[in-house]
């Protein structure tokens, strides 16, 4: 199991975080899993468009994963928010090309997150065809939101094993 440290964490740069993760991960094979949480698992969908067609991972579970956020968050954090965020909102990510790569899909999403809709949750449905979950009250799955375990994302990760 790896859980690399992401240069860059307080301002995360697309290109910088995929050639992480593609470095860490080496070659996609059916014992990779992913995990991740808000923005890196759209590292991980942007670092799978690297891949070759025929490597496949074995799956992946995101937590609070996010293409679009809820209107107006970015820009209530400020002009240092909204210049981190901006490439990731606008730089388009290809699903077809990534659906080739993924395995199964699950998505944990909250009734509550301050910053990720639930329209998200539809979204992850419909283009990666990911098994979505609905949890109530557990925020953006945070220490501050009381979220130490999160065992429905264990249950995910060993149905994929």
């Amino acid at each position: 199991m790896h859980a690399p440290e992401i240069p860059g964490s307080e301002y995360p740069k697309i290109d910088i975080w995929v050639k992480t993760i593609a470095h860490v991960v080496g070659n996609l094979d059916r014992n990779t899993l992913f995990i991740g949480h808000s923005l890196g698992c759209q590292a991980i969908l942007r670092t799978l468009q690297t891949f070759a067609f025929d490597e496949n991972a074995g799956g992946m579970v995101f937590i609070a994963p996010w293409i679009k956020l809820k209107p107006g968050v970015v820009e209530n954090e400020g002009a240092k928010s909204v210049a981190i965020a901006r490439p990731w909102l606008k730089t388009p990510i290809d699903f077809t090309g990534i659906k080739r790569h993924t395995g199964p899909v699950v998505a944990l999403f909250s009734d509550n997150d301050p910053y990720v809709g639930l329209d998200q949750e539809k979204f992850f449905k419909k283009e990666l065809d990911a098994e979505t979950i609905i949890l109530p009250e557990r925020g953006h799955f945070t220490i501050d939101d009381g979220v130490l375990k999160l065992p429905e994302a264990l249950n995910a990760i060993l149905e994929m094993e």
